[in-house]
């Protein structure tokens, strides 16, 4: 602010000095005009330049109300007061030697107090310009102000910080708590919501804001792994529940047979028919927990493929071969046509894959049914389609039918461990292939193994 007063006063020194110019300059064309010298402020008697310093300075009074607000003075060379504003009540006597520095072409500012009466003071900012001619000081002009404005408007400003100040903070924080509270309102449900959930149930899922916004998409983020956290539990549980379930047989009966041994003294071909029976059961557990261990290794990826170059028709017909003999005692037609068709992989794990696909066929075709099982390509792809004449399968059932211990066919849950196509779609995967089926109910089924063909160098 003092630095804007500064300029003020300068800026009112140059304009006065500027029209005494102007007005020098319009008597000096004057006197071209009529003949007559000119003289220069120098050359001019005191009192015609009095005269033109008050008519200069009744004119800026007149025309710029603005001018009230500052006080000028104007000096001879001799440093005696020519013209004076009257602007303020009371006069500023500069020291002599202040006068006699500017005389000397120094330009300066300067605060003064100026003792109006016994309680009352001003403080005064002074600007003195000397003005000069042909490289000497011919007048000074000296403009002056009150500070006392300056301090009442920054005493008001002083105590409008001071009231206005705190008055804003508190509005502020007031605002800030609102918002904060409005703003995070969702985010306190979610919280509440979460710590209300538990690893027995599931279902539960947090508060979905309408907002529109990163919060909403966070919230359906969580909500869809809370989901996919219960489908992996559900089935952790079912498959505790179905591996319990399978493996209570066995032992059970294994048991119950220990139980009739024991109960009396039998003839050796009675125990070697409740030995045998032991066996056949110890066989069925030990296939469960063979076939659940490489289940866990393929789920794993323990499981490591020895793979070459294998002849997927030589592979499937091996597994027709083995499996003639029961299709047969069954009463099944099992019947093997396609093509040679080359591709790179383990041909253990294939053949396993093809046995338990023709196994799957026979368990759910009836007597004088028939199974056909066909090599063919599909595109770049290598395929083993496995059809049967069987019961089918329902819409429902056919998104479970590769979980492990599912059965379509409940009536006939003693037979098989419901393993066989959990395996199929894991040797599937691992070879980077696929298994799919086309079935309805009481139309038969047909399942077909894809993966890629081996492509030839040549």
């Amino acid at each position: 602010m003092y630095a804007n007063m500064d300029e003020m006063l300068v800026s009112r020194a140059e304009g006065i000095k500027g029209s005494i110019d102007a007005y020098r300059k319009a008597e000096e064309l004057a006197s071209e005009r009529d003949d007559r010298p000119f003289l220069s402020i120098s050359e001019l008697e005191p009192s015609e330049f009095v005269s033109i310093a008050e008519k200069l300075l009744e004119e800026d009074e007149k025309y710029d109300p603005r001018f009230l607000k500052f006080d000028i003075e104007l000096f001879d060379r001799d440093g005696i007061s020519i013209a004076h504003s009257n602007a303020l009540p009371y006069h500023i006597n500069i020291p002599a030697e202040e006068k006699t520095e500017a005389m000397l072409g120094n330009i300066f500012f300067h605060n003064y107090i100026i003792e109006i009466n016994d309680k009352k003071k001003n403080d005064m900012r002074v600007f003195l310009r000397p003005v000069t001619e042909a490289g000497h000081v011919v007048y000074l002009v000296q403009v002056s102000t009150s500070l006392n404005n300056l301090y009442t408007s920054l005493n008001r400003l002083r105590i409008g910080l001071f009231v206005l100040l705190p008055l804003s903070l508190l509005v502020a924080g007031l605002a800030g708590v609102f918002l904060t509270r409005f703003v995070l309102n969702p985010v306190d449900r979610m919280i509440k919501s979460a710590r209300g959930m538990t690893g027995l149930d599931l279902k539960q899922r947090i508060h979905v804001p309408k907002t529109n916004d990163e919060l909403q998409h966070l919230a359906e983020v969580f909500n869809e792994l809370l989901g996919r956290l219960d489908e992996t539990v559900g089935m952790q549980k079912r498959f505790i529940q179905d591996i319990t379930h399978e493996l209570k047989t066995p032992i059970t009966a294994i048991r119950g047979q220990i139980d009739v041994a024991f109960r009396r003294k039998r003839s050796d071909s009675e125990y070697r028919k409740i030995l045998e029976s032991t066996s056949d059961e110890m066989d069925r557990l030990g296939k469960i927990v063979e076939n659940l261990l490489m289940l866990a290794r393929f789920e794993s990826m323990e499981i490591k493929l020895t793979k070459e170059d294998v002849d997927l028709y030589f592979t499937a017909a091996k597994a027709v071969k083995n499996l003639r003999l029961l299709a047969k005692k069954r009463g099944i037609k099992l019947s093997m046509s396609g093509e040679s068709l080359l591709v790179f992989g383990d041909e253990m794990y294939l053949e396993s894959l093809a046995v338990n696909l023709i196994e799957n066929a026979l368990k759910y075709t009836k007597p004088g049914g028939a199974v056909e099982v066909r090599t063919h390509k599909r595109g770049v792809l290598a395929a083993i389609s496995v059809k049967d004449s069987g019961i089918g399968i329902g819409k429902s059932d056919k998104l479970h039918i590769f979980d492990r211990f599912y059965r379509a066919d409940k009536s006939r849950s003693a037979e098989g461990y419901g393993l066989g196509l959990s395996i199929v779609r894991s040797v599937a995967e691992a070879h980077g292939g696929a298994v799919s089926v086309k079935s309805k109910a009481g139309q038969g089924s047909e399942f077909t193994f894809t993966m890629p063909l081996k492509i030839s160098k040549n």
